[in-house]
């Protein structure tokens, strides 16, 4: 962070980085998209259905696009309460999605999102319902340019109407329309960059050095500040999140504390950090760890038998992986390795081709994942037993380490032995308790063994924030209609068990980060004053500098603890505090 740049360079790499999103938000991700809606035209007699607690409305319609967009219907009255419950149904009355909406006392033209593929040609139903409210949704006569099948009240077919609205679909662009944007960007960028060039070499004493730091500062100031200051306008006076002067209040305090964290984030020294900058090694051992909760979180979350058997070759898969980057490059590249990899990969060639379902059967394509993952697994574990008999080939034992059996082995030894008796017929137990001893084997250097704990701790870390990312994005904490917040799990029980697992794991990252900035001293910063004398740290600010993100994190977990209101988050948070 603190080497320098010239100011040109700096320029031509964010130019280039603006391009790269340009040209990806093109292709391949398609963000770039058209708007289709169906509307019907006001041709005949308006009439307004009353939707409260014992009459709901049900418009079934066929899907046009891939992309489902929205639906917009017209609310002309609410008659009590404020919001409303709308539903999305495939043709077997299965609930695709549901969502509840703030209406207000006035009504309008309410938009649903729904942002969802369906299948072209499929009849899906859109169910509205009330949300301890009374409304009036007004409906026309059919237009045969609308593709809707019938509206129903109560079950009851409601001949020649169908809701006043719109059935909007999102299309992507033409691939004449997304090549010609994507040339104009090029040639915009070209020009960008040669202006930028031509410039600095007229005037080479403007192109000054900068770290990178303030290059980044100087970028970042900015868009964090247009990105709060827009949310802050659409909290109030917009009134875009909810029109209650107390909800507002609570999302502009959350507004602030999240601005506040983030320019501090940009702009903190980190003279008093202690720790390392991350290995490349270590940033993927962190995402494996991330990508393990979440294969266990899936677990969890599945449904059916071939769900939980998908999600344990999964884990499995990236736990052998993250054993497999403790090993050195000679453990992995050499004769013995070359050797092997070919049969096991035949190997596993005629275990799928065995084990193939085809088409016809039932669930194929999930029986199918599971085989091939399975054959994933055994490939891994294979270099890994070669890598082992390599290493006593070599060394005609293991490297020396401290084999002592300590507190924490025999607790680990305990809990092996009981994952595998109270296993519930699953075979998970042997799964897990196998690669956490072939992970565990693979410490038994202390090098690697210090290496650990960051990996780990940068992991579950990860997968909480991106877990935390998601809820905002997609689960919604919903608690004018449910007091529990389940996070990304189907019961509270098992969000109060994960948020548990990442409280403790919080309390010790901050615990040790206490304790080893226990004894920081006072020190000079690198920033210099107005008189040219460098700024003085305290001893107090140099703990605050190292120790604010593990708060932060600690904050958080314990906040959506206290979401869930289970009594198993209430007394571990308890218990930790």
């Amino acid at each position: 962070m603190r080497n320098t740049i010239h100011k040109s360079e700096a320029i031509r790499i964010i130019l280039g980085i603006l391009f790269l999103l340009a040209i990806l938000a093109f292709y391949p991700f398609r963000l770039l998209t058209g708007k289709i809606a169906f509307s019907p035209k006001e041709s005949g007699r308006v009439s307004v259905m009353r939707v409260n607690g014992s009459r709901d409305l049900r418009q079934r319609f066929h899907a046009q696009y891939e992309g489902l967009s929205e639906i917009e219907v017209e609310i002309p009255q609410v008659n009590a309460g404020k919001y409303l419950y709308a539903a999305l149904l495939d043709e077997n009355g299965e609930t695709l999605l549901d969502r509840y909406l703030l209406i207000g006392s006035q009504g309008g033209r309410v938009s649903i999102p729904i942002g969802e593929k369906v299948e072209v040609g499929k009849v899906y139903t859109l169910l509205l319902k009330d949300c301890f409210s009374e409304y009036e949704v007004r409906t026309l006569p059919i237009d045969p340019s609308v593709p809707t099948e019938g509206l129903l009240q109560n079950g009851e077919v409601q001949e020649g109407r169908e809701l006043a609205g719109a059935f909007v679909y999102s299309v992507p662009l033409s691939k004449k329309t997304t090549l010609l944007g994507m040339a104009i960007l090029a040639l915009l960028f070209l020009v960008l960059q040669a202006g930028v060039s031509r410039y600095y070499k007229r005037f080479p004493e403007k192109d000054a050095l900068y770290s990178v730091k303030k290059v980044l500062r100087t970028v970042l100031y900015p868009l964090l500040a247009v990105f709060f200051c827009t949310l802050f306008l659409l909290n109030f006076p917009g009134k875009a999140f909810d029109d209650r002067w107390g909800d507002l209040l609570f999302y502009g305090i959350g507004i602030l504390i999240t601005a506040l964290l983030s320019f501090y984030a940009v702009g903190h020294e980190t003279f008093g950090t202690l720790q390392k900058k991350p290995t490349l090694k270590q940033v993927a051992g962190a995402i494996l760890i991330a990508l393990s909760l979440q294969f266990a979180c899936e677990y969890v979350n599945g449904l059916y038998d071939i769900n939980h058997s998908i999600a344990e070759r999964k884990l499995m898969i990236s736990l052998l992986l993250l054993s497999l980057l403790t090993c050195k490059a000679d453990e992995i590249c050499n004769r013995f390795q070359a050797i092997v990899i070919p049969f096991l990969g035949l190997g596993a060639l005629l275990y799928c081709r065995q084990n193939w379902m085809i088409a016809s059967q039932k669930e194929y394509e999930l029986h199918n994942t599971a085989t091939m993952l399975t054959a994933v697994c055994a490939v891994l574990i294979g270099i890994l037993v070669v890598s082992f008999f390599k290493t006593l080939v070599y060394r005609h034992q293991l490297p020396k380490a401290d084999s002592r059996l300590n507190l924490f082995g025999i607790l680990c030894l305990l809990l092996s032995a009981l994952l595998i008796l109270f296993r519930n017929t699953r075979w998970w137990g042997f799964a897990l308790v196998f690669a956490y001893g072939v992970y565990a084997g693979r410490l038994r250097d202390s090098e690697r063994r210090e290496e650990a704990l960051p990996v780990l701790a940068g992991g579950l870390q990860l997968h909480f924030y991106a877990s935390v990312l998601y809820c905002m994005l997609f689960r919604l904490f919903t608690g004018f209609v449910f007091a529990r917040f389940s996070f990304t799990f189907h019961t509270v029980t098992i969000t109060a068990q994960y948020l548990t697992m990442m409280e403790a794991a919080a309390a010790c990252f901050l615990i040790d980060k206490i304790r080893r900035t226990e004894f920081l001293e006072p020190q000079t910063d690198l920033r210099r004053k107005r008189d040219g004398s460098f700024v003085s740290l305290s001893r107090w600010k140099r703990r605050w500098k190292s120790l604010w993100k593990e708060f932060v994190f600690f904050g958080c977990v314990g906040a959506y603890g206290i979401f869930t209101m289970s009594r198993t988050a209430y007394f571990s948070v308890a218990m930790v505090l």
